[in-house]
């Protein structure tokens, strides 16, 4: 669903006249004028997202210690889907929005930090 409403919501953007995104700018990151950074990290996250999907579909071929690997791609993701949304939402000073904001991010944070931790446990550290 994440990749669906991405996806959904960067083509949208081709009809918005004030930005002035085309197809191109859309998929090459740092490519258009409007905040390029930002507009980046929500294209990377787009990519990332899209490569998560893909070795979900090949996950049998790649194996279960790639797999895994290739999503913890998962965490840069969110983080840069995140601040792309901070920085460019328009509803980002929305109570409600920054609510949800501070609600997804505390979790995966605390989420992030539990998988660091369990993972030491597990070894034994």
């Amino acid at each position: 669903m994440a990749l669906g409403f991405s996806a959904f919501h960067a083509l949208v953007l081709v009809g918005d006249r004030y930005i002035g995104f085309t197809l191109v700018t859309l998929l090459i990151p740092l490519s258009g004028s409007f905040e390029p950074l930002w507009v980046a990290g929500g294209q990377l996250s787009l990519c990332l997202l899209a490569a998560l999907f893909a070795s979900s579909v090949w996950r049998l071929r790649l194996g279960n210690a790639t797999w895994r690997a290739l999503h913890y791609a998962a965490f840069a993701a969110y983080w840069l889907a995140l601040a792309h949304a901070l920085v460019l939402g328009s509803e980002a000073t929305h109570p409600a929005v920054g609510l949800f904001y501070i609600v997804t991010g505390g979790t995966v944070l605390w989420l992030t930090n539990v998988r660091i931790l369990c993972r030491d446990v597990k070894r034994g550290g």
